[in-house]
């Protein structure tokens, strides 16, 4: 038997080393504190404080977008405003099948709203071709009754399905009821509220609104949340003027409790958002209606594949309308086929301007003493050079003609002459004099250009082509505010669209006209104005004609190089039309362009009488009197 050994000696060293244990842990405790509290003090420090103090971004808000019309007054075209939506709590909801019974029926009937709104929008802006809509509309015609029911019944089981599956959890808190891209309308929410369905939470927040609707919508763009809560403006205007539009953002840093209130005692640190500017656009509401009804109507009419229009004041370079059609709503910029509709064209597109471009070779010709309206030359026949044919468009050859002859009928043979008689360093001088090869600097997001080549890399070809515009490419802005140059004095301007900005704290900054240089003498642009106003009386532009006023203008078909092969296409043609109104003094200027009309088509007999259309409503609205006495009818 062994005896445990209790005696005091053994108690007193065990109780010996558990006060050295307790002393070295607390004397351990004692340095890890001094430590902390010596030297990471600013660490610890600093995390209390992040943890009892918040910061929140203060977003500012956007600045409107306006367009201003012939009287001054202005009008608002996007902006922000408050809207509704709504969601599912799965969690708030007893009773499943009923809920999803309600709320499908609720939900089928805005599908169908929204499915022909939809349908009405693509076929209003252009999306779908004639030929598209009338496929539609006879495949709706041959389905039967019964299968549209059938066809209707399994779109609300799917519906019913979904739904089923989004209230599946009954500790969900959120499920969405749409897409991301869809936003209910008003009347749905409407129907939404009246049904009272425990489970159905609304929310407000704010969203880009176009009043407008499709009004200028490749002029204006469009807006896309981040995630960050920052509105970032998409395409047009509001990308290209995003920085003043969106303003900057701010924030509030303060001490908050535990369930986050502000705790009214605490230091508050805080620097106020700044709204963002307004910005009022050249753009007149009332012209631009009128460049985008002639703009369809044309598309339309000759069965082109786009259409655009641009009207410019001659003499400050103020915008008045950009129209392009097809077009889109960008209130609903995801109803869109093909992410081209969202470009605008007239800064985007590259072409060969074709006879467009020929004042401008004859203005400089004339600026040099070359030639004048009376100037004759030998017209004979085609050309030949190397390998290649210069013809008239109409095969057509007139022996001796003048240079105002050449204009009124756009002869190739005739500008080639001209473009020899100035010679390749010189045209190249006296092209970038006009602007070609730069861009105008419209805040339009992204403005299209290309270097105009330098002489000694053309061909006797290029000189001679580049005489009738082609060999060169421009977009429609760019050849207009060169072509402008012609009637206007002989001023070069640089184009703009803002006309002012408005600041939040009362500041304006209002947009100066710039004359970037003359380009050519007072006395040869008045001598080019008559000779281009000869063009639409005695020449091919007859359709252009409108009764009781003098107009001038030149028609323009540019060929369209095939990117696979790199020779002109057969098939494919851009067509316009520049033209000015009215002749003696312009009140405005005007540039069509059709891509790809139907059939055999020239600007004679397609963009020559969309400009007399628009030109028409143009002088109305400016109530600008009839400056002749004598009936013209205008040639069909």
């Amino acid at each position: 038997m062994i005896k445990k050994d209790s005696s005091p000696k053994k108690n007193s060293d065990r109780f010996s080393y558990i006060y050295v244990l307790v002393a070295v842990l607390f004397f351990s405790l004692l340095l890890r504190l001094g430590y902390l509290q010596i030297f990471q003090y600013g660490k610890y420090s600093a995390l209390a404080e992040s943890q009892r103090t918040r910061t929140d971004d203060l977003l500012p808000r956007r600045g409107k977008i306006l367009f201003s019309d012939k009287d001054g007054n202005s009008s608002v075209v996007s902006a922000t405003r408050e809207a509704e939506s709504a969601f599912l709590e799965p969690r708030a909801v007893k009773d499943v099948d009923y809920m999803v019974d309600k709320l499908s029926d609720i939900l089928w009937r805005f599908k169908q709203r929204e499915t022909e709104r939809r349908e009405k929008l693509l076929d209003d802006t252009g999306q779908y071709s004639l030929e598209e809509i009338e496929e539609r509309k006879k495949e709706k015609s041959t389905v039967s009754p019964e299968d549209l029911k059938n066809k209707e019944e399994q779109a609300i089981n799917n519906l019913k399905n979904d739904l089923q599956r989004k209230l599946a959890d009954p500790k969900d808190p959120y499920e969405p009821m749409i897409s991301s891209y869809e936003k209910f309308d008003e009347q749905t929410i409407k129907e939404l509220k009246d049904a009272n369905l425990k489970g159905v939470r609304f929310e407000k927040y704010y969203e880009r609104y176009y009043p407008e609707q499709t009004l200028a919508a490749q002029v204006l763009g469009y807006v896309r949340q981040q995630d960050d809560g920052i509105i970032k403006g998409e395409y047009g205007i509001e990308a290209g003027m995003d920085d003043v539009l969106q303003g900057r953002a701010g924030f509030l840093e303060a001490e908050r409790d535990v369930v986050g209130r502000l705790i009214s005692v605490s230091d508050v640190n805080t620097r106020p958002a700044e709204d963002g500017a307004d910005v009022v656009l050249t753009i007149d509401p009332v012209v631009q209606t009128f460049a985008e009804d002639v703009a369809k109507q044309g598309r339309d009419r000759f069965g082109a594949d786009k259409a655009s229009i641009i009207v410019m004041d001659p003499y400050n370079g103020e915008i008045k309308a950009m129209a392009n059609y097809p077009t889109y709503n960008p209130n609903k910029f995801s109803d869109i086929r093909d992410m081209a509709i969202l470009r605008n064209n007239t800064v985007l597109d590259l072409f060969e301007p074709g006879s467009i471009f020929k004042p401008i070779v004859m203005g400089i010709a004339m600026d040099l003493g070359l030639v004048n309206p009376n100037t004759t030359m030998e017209d004979n026949g085609p050309l030949k050079l190397g390998k290649y044919i210069i013809n008239t468009f109409d095969g057509k050859h007139l022996g001796t003609i003048t240079m105002t002859r050449i204009l009124e009928q756009s002869n190739n043979v005739g500008m080639v002459w001209v473009a020899q008689k100035i010679g390749a360093d010189k045209l190249f001088e006296g092209l970038r004099h006009f602007g070609i090869g730069d861009k105008t600097g419209l805040p339009l997001n992204g403005e299209a250009s290309k270097a105009l080549p330098l002489p000694d890399t053309w061909s006797a070809v290029r000189l001679a082509t580049l005489g009738f515009g082609q060999g060169v490419v421009v977009t429609p802005l760019q050849i207009l505010a060169s072509d402008v140059a012609t009637i206007n004095g002989g001023k070069l301007l640089a184009p703009h669209i803002v006309k002012e900005i408005r600041y939040p704290d009362g500041r304006t900054d209002k947009t100066q006209t710039n004359v970037v240089r003359q380009v050519i003498s007072p006395d040869t642009a008045n001598k080019l104005q008559a000779m281009l106003t000869s063009v639409v009386e005695n020449g091919v532009a007859g359709s252009a004609k409108i009764k009781g006023y003098y107009v001038g203008g030149k028609t323009g078909t540019a060929q369209v190089a095939d990117p696979k092969t790199g020779k002109y296409s057969s098939d494919k043609k851009i067509i316009s039309f520049f033209g000015f109104a009215p002749a003696d003094k312009p009140q405005f200027v005007v540039l069509i362009t059709l891509d790809n009309p139907e059939g055999l088509s020239f600007a004679s007999g397609t963009a020559a009488p969309m400009f007399r259309d628009l030109a028409t409503k143009l002088l109305a609205y400016y109530m600008i009197p009839p400056s002749r006495t004598d009936t013209i009818i205008p040639k069909k």
